[in-house]
């Protein structure tokens, strides 16, 4: 079964994933790296300040999968 990593970045912050998680297909790794995304979304979106970025790659033991990107902006006049 392939090992995925999931290292992820708020704005500059990096968290790397040393240990992985194992899954039957990419399916199911984006399937994890959504919901991680989703969470972190929700913990630091509410107090963020404007223009943050928040990513999170799936990585084989080859490199790069995929990489989830979600950018919150607030634009002008809609504080």
């Amino acid at each position: 079964m392939p090992r995925y990593y999931f290292p992820s970045w708020d704005g500059d912050a990096f968290l790397a994933d040393e240990e992985g998680l194992d899954f039957e297909s990419i399916a199911q790794a984006r399937a994890q790296a959504s919901q991680a995304l989703a969470e972190m979304a929700r913990d630091i979106l509410p107090e963020a300040p404007d223009g943050r970025v928040l990513k999170i790659r799936v990585m084989d033991g080859d490199g790069l999968v995929l990489e989830l990107r979600l950018t919150y902006a607030v634009e002008s006049g809609e504080r």
